[in-house]
């Protein structure tokens, strides 16, 4: 427990820190959500809930010192990084998208409905979960189009609500822009009650937060005030559902409460004595050897941690180690910080820093095996963004915002 009292303790001088030094709330927020991990872990061993046996001191030094370096580009205070680096006149061709994007939303929300009403009314979380986890689901689509609007609704969540915030800023035709960011919330949320998740919502909350605090400053305060009342009306309709969600998949002898408590507090732990501990490194075969169909087990490495909450560094430890955790970090928060630094940005640049900030906020518990399929797509939408989206105008006659 002692150890543990440590890395919590290092967190919070370092959320502390961020506060004093008025850094970028961005960052602030990352550090919170690991301290607040933290605290759980250390509240979780207090009750014997989660054994300690085998924790080390040095495992935490580098989990927080990783996590230093990866928040970086998000903590500094040296450059100002708001909507006010972005352009106001948005490319036609993110218009176009929005409408296209509202449309596959409105198939997936549509797909979704008749088992979010199944679920509603029966409550049967813990049944569903164990259904999903057998991969014994039904899929919610019927035809290839139904299929491909769930997919492209979900690679694309970030920068739908990109442009719906960048839309809504404007001084006339904001409705498309509520319209959409309303919608990329609602496929989510069905998306998370189809497979009784609780994280997922959490997770869509954080980024929404963060893109939010992004074009706060741009914002007419009329305007914020309304998403004020719309954060609110949100949080009334969803908690009953993480209540329901939560008691119904963790109840029994320690109760819901003790349960989500050890849920919440594991991924420093299991870091720190499953996969520091690690006899050696998978050199990619963890992370990316899912795109070949590669099997993998933590014997494999002599790996003990028997759960994925182990955070996103021990994500890429697992098949990198500690020089490959260190290299990456020092190389993402170069890369990240150089794009912050522009003078102005495009929608392309933000999408990248929020998909890489989307990264480390969802890796405050676990980022599964498969979250290479993400990462690629991300980067190939990036390109496309980039290098044609922005570079070329596509054009629909009589279009208007």
């Amino acid at each position: 427990m002692f150890y543990t009292g440590i890395y919590f303790t290092i967190l919070l001088l370092l959320t502390f820190f961020c506060i004093v030094k008025k850094a970028n709330v961005l960052g602030t927020i990352l550090f919170a959500l690991y301290t607040g991990s933290a605290l759980f872990a250390l509240i979780a061993v207090g009750q014997g809930n989660i054994s300690t046996n085998g924790v080390q001191l040095f495992p935490y030094f580098f989990l927080a010192g990783s996590l230093t370096i990866f928040f970086y580009p998000f903590y500094r205070n040296k450059t100002v990084f708001n909507a006010g680096m972005l352009n106001k006149e948005i490319h036609r061709n993110y218009i176009l998208f929005a409408y296209f994007y509202i449309i596959c939303a409105v198939i997936s929300v549509w797909c979704y409905i008749p088992s979010v009403k199944a679920l509603l009314g029966s409550g049967s979380w813990y049944l569903n979960r164990s259904l999903v986890y057998a991969d014994k689901v039904t899929y919610p689509y019927r035809n290839t189009i139904e299929h491909f609007a769930m997919l492209f609704s979900s690679y694309t969540e970030v920068l739908a609500l990109i442009v719906g915030f960048s839309i809504f800023r404007m001084k006339k035709n904001t409705k498309i822009g509520v319209l959409l960011v309303a919608l990329t919330i609602a496929r989510t949320t069905c998306s998370a009650i189809y497979t009784s998740s609780r994280g997922m919502i959490i997770q869509l909350a954080i980024l929404v937060l963060a893109i939010y605090c992004f074009f706060y400053k741009d914002i007419e305060e009329n305007k914020r005030r309304f998403v004020t009342v719309l954060i609110i009306i949100a949080i009334l309709v969803i908690t009953p559902y993480i209540i329901d969600v939560t008691v119904s998949r963790f109840s029994g002898t320690r109760g819901a409460g003790n349960s989500v408590i050890q849920y919440l507090g594991q991924p420093p732990i299991v870091f720190n004595r499953g996969v520091f501990t690690s006899e050696k490194i998978a050199w990619g075969n963890y992370g990316f050897g899912a795109l070949i169909g590669s099997s993998f087990s933590p014997e494999d490495i002599g790996g003990t941690w028997g759960t994925g909450f182990f955070t996103f560094v021990g994500w890429i430890f697992i098949d990198w180690g500690i020089l490959g955790v260190v290299l990456i970090g020092v190389i993402c928060a170069f890369f990240f910080s150089g794009i912050i630094k522009k003078q102005e940005y495009q929608i392309s640049d933000l999408f990248l820093l929020f998909t890489y900030y989307y990264t480390l906020a969802k890796g405050v518990f676990v980022i599964g095996r498969e979250y290479c399929y993400i990462l690629i797509a991300s980067l190939v939408i990036y390109a496309l963004l980039k290098f044609v989206a922005e570079k070329y105008v596509f054009t629909i006659r009589n279009y208007r915002i």
